[in-house]
């Protein structure tokens, strides 16, 4: 399926944001004003999705993110389809913490992000 322009979230995902408890959708609405996620391949594979900030630059900045983050896996799974990725993204909507993995100039992070 095609990917969602930049800044906009796919229909399933917003339904699923919607549909879900108020708390939830809080988190799925904080987590997309702070990220704005772009398919990232490397080789002609799909890798992750690379981050640049939305509109909560501060936000962005005070999880420890950096434009051009690569997001390789999301709570320990690897994000190696659009689709898997998306079904991660909205169980991280859903949370208060998500653990992130991330390449940054050529190294691997782990970045736990608190959504409270």
């Amino acid at each position: 399926p095609p990917l969602a322009p930049q800044g906009v979230q796919p229909p399933e995902l917003n339904a699923n944001i919607s549909n879900a408890a108020p708390a939830a959708a809080n988190n799925g609405a904080r987590l997309m004003e702070v990220v704005s996620p772009q398919p990232y391949e490397r080789d002609g594979k799909f890798v992750g999705f690379q981050l640049t900030p939305g509109s909560n630059v501060a936000m962005f900045t005070q999880y420890g993110l950096q434009s051009g983050d690569i997001v390789t896996a999301i709570n320990g799974t690897q994000l190696d389809s659009p689709a898997t990725a998306m079904q991660l993204m909205q169980g991280a909507a859903t949370t208060s913490q998500v653990n992130l993995t991330i390449t940054r100039n050529g190294q691997e992070i782990n970045l736990p992000i608190n959504l409270q």
